[in-house]
């Protein structure tokens, strides 16, 4: 997994991951959305569009944050496109958990709302 990018749009956080989210990765992952809660954003937007693999350790990081943002009335959104990733969440029924966007502009017009 390349570095993972940080930025704010209003009172949206955008985390934009590129290259392929191994095991190793998930600790990297889950303390880059840990210090987002941990400043209080609540509206967080996952750029996973240039993410090639995602392992389900990284899967289970992201369906803990959902629970803990959920509890402060928070949410989080996926930007993914058609692929391999897509077609996992799909397999494993994430996608009725997660809202998916296309891109990264519409999930945060959709956390705006």
């Amino acid at each position: 997994m390349d570095a993972i990018q940080s930025k704010q749009n209003k009172d949206v956080k955008i985390l934009t991951i590129s290259g392929r989210i191994a095991q190793e990765d998930s600790i990297a992952l889950e303390e880059a959305l840990d210090k987002a809660l941990q400043k209080g954003d609540i509206k967080i937007v996952l750029d996973l569009t240039r993410v090639k693999h995602i392992c389900s350790t990284a899967l289970g990081v992201i369906v803990s944050v959902k629970r803990k943002l959920k509890r402060q009335n928070g949410d989080i959104k996926l930007a993914v496109k058609d692929g391999e990733v897509k077609n996992l969440l799909q397999l494993t029924m994430l996608d009725r958990v997660f809202e998916l966007f296309e891109n990264q502009e519409s999930a945060v017009q959709a956390s705006e709302n």
